[in-house]
């Protein structure tokens, strides 16, 4: 009996054996993938199922900064008037990619000087909508007296933000050649060696001029690559290259020719499409002085924008290397948040929390109407907290 099992139990374990090599030699399993909020949104919005993002699904790629040339969030909002119609087209056209950079109800945790608040961004979305940075047409021109009662609450930031009527300012560049459009070699070297004396005047005087020389030397730009952000006059610019920065960028709204090697100015226009193709570089730094509280206002031949300054914000943040740093000077205009229409906005705890989302606080200069501060880029929420429904 137990030579006629001996074949028999041989049979079975060489079977045991041949089962075992063949599952260990098999592929492992394909790893479950992350939950794709952009994709699962943009399968509603094809579907007709998605009725808080109803505009047209908008393809995006997997990597967040590369070759994006089949990306397209063209403006879709053509009107050449300021009518009611309009302003909902364009509103909604804003929110578009916008994610919870336009959330106002996120307040963040206490941190140095004001509430730190992490942000998702959606860096595609946020670059490539043409709406955000778009000119005022002639028909648009120039900008409304008062906020269209369709901005109203989203300026307002659902009552945190006091609006009030301070001027008509109009001084269109958007769309056509800077204030001063030719930045020479010889001129830029001059401002470098007066910053490095301490007696640069820049835009503003000597005071804000030296400290922000005093916020570059907390952060340490030599040899970095550095983008400034709005530049009327290159005296940031003159002052990062004092601090040993290898090369500025200078995003504007109106064109500037540079003949200096290291200074490269571009529109947002050009960026985008530089975005678009992966050949804008990601930066080692982040200037802005004067800048971004104006964004969306009107007064520089910009399209109205209540989330202009945050949007501004955000695409900094995409284009920065992690843990890379940002100088920020923006109004302050006594004890509390304030839009001065529509000369600039007024920045307080509410949104000074907003408009620095995913930048940690490290450094504040002597309280001024320009308080120069320098922070550091944060990791970003990798999905809004707002489950899709």
């Amino acid at each position: 009996m137990a030579g006629d099992l001996k074949p028999f139990l041989l049979g079975v374990g060489l079977m045991f054996v041949l089962a075992f090599v063949f599952v260990k030699n098999q592929a492992p399993p394909a790893p479950v993938q992350p939950f794709d909020e952009i994709a699962a949104r943009d399968f509603l919005r094809e579907s007709g199922r998605d009725t808080q993002h109803p505009t047209a699904a908008v393809k995006r790629p997997t990597k967040p900064h590369g070759n994006l040339r089949d990306v397209h969030m063209p403006r879709v909002c053509l009107h050449n008037n300021t009518s009611n119609e309009y302003y909902r087209c364009r509103r909604e056209a804003l929110l578009q990619g916008c994610s919870e950079i336009c959330d106002t109800t996120i307040m963040g945790e206490p941190s140095m000087f004001f509430n730190f608040a992490r942000k998702h961004v959606d860096c595609v979305g946020v670059w490539m909508n043409e709406e955000i940075d778009a000119s005022a047409t002639d028909g648009q021109w120039p900008p409304p007296e008062y906020p269209p009662e369709i901005f109203i609450d989203d300026f307002r930031q659902h009552g945190a933000v006091e609006v009030r009527k301070t001027g008509h300012y109009k001084n269109r560049y958007s769309g056509g050649d800077a204030m001063q459009s030719q930045w020479t070699k010889e001129q830029i070297d001059a401002m470098v060696a007066e910053a490095r004396q301490g007696k640069l005047g820049g835009t503003y005087g000597t005071f804000d001029t030296n400290e922000v020389r005093k916020g570059l030397r907390q952060m340490d730009v030599r040899g970095k690559v550095v983008l400034v952000i709005g530049s009327e006059l290159p005296w940031v610019e003159a002052c990062a290259l004092e601090a040993g920065a290898s090369e500025v960028w200078t995003l504007e709204y109106g064109r500037i020719k540079s003949t200096h090697p290291q200074i490269k100015p571009v529109t947002p226009d050009v960026a985008r499409e530089m975005y678009r193709q992966g050949t804008l570089p990601m930066f080692d730094a982040v200037l802005t002085y004067s800048s971004v509280e104006h964004s969306g206002l009107g007064r520089y031949g910009d399209a109205l924008n209540p989330w202009g300054d945050m949007q501004a914000m955000a695409r900094a943040w995409c284009v920065t290397k992690p843990g890379g740093d940002m100088l920020l000077g923006v109004m302050e205009c006594g004890s509390n948040d304030a839009i001065e229409y529509n000369l600039h906005r007024c920045y307080h705890k509410n949104t000074y929390t907003h408009l620095t989302a995913n930048w940690m606080q490290m450094y504040r200069g002597t309280p001024a109407l320009q308080t120069t501060m320098t922070f550091k880029k944060a990791p970003a929420p990798d999905a809004p907290r707002v489950p899709l429904v």
